[in-house]
């Protein structure tokens, strides 16, 4: 079995693209003002058939899934939906409080 270079036996992408690209790509503007180095990198995952992890640079696998963003959410103290979450959840009892309580 022949791999591809950049790519280990799971199809992980292996390779790093300098300068920093958005999006795969560097815009003609980026590439006139001298902002390559700027651009957006993101790191971005998709599963293994294990359930491991698999990081990558890349928004698609090479088998084309799309790829989920590797960054948790921005915190915001001001949360303006938590009493719809908490609604929902009361609803469909899966509320912490309306859960059996787990044996120590």
């Amino acid at each position: 079995m022949q791999q591809q270079p950049g790519y280990d036996t799971a199809g992980t992408d292996l390779t790093i693209e300098l300068p920093f690209i958005r999006n795969n790509f560097v815009t003609e503007k980026d590439r006139k003002s001298g902002r390559e180095e700027e651009a957006d990198m993101h790191l971005m995952f998709t599963l293994s058939p294990e359930g491991k992890r698999i990081y990558t640079l890349k928004k698609l696998t090479p088998a084309g899934k799309v790829t989920k963003s590797a960054h948790p959410a921005r915190f915001s103290p001001d949360d303006k939906y938590s009493r719809h979450r908490v609604t929902l959840k009361k609803r469909f009892g899966i509320l912490l409080t309306q859960l059996p309580s787990k044996q120590l």
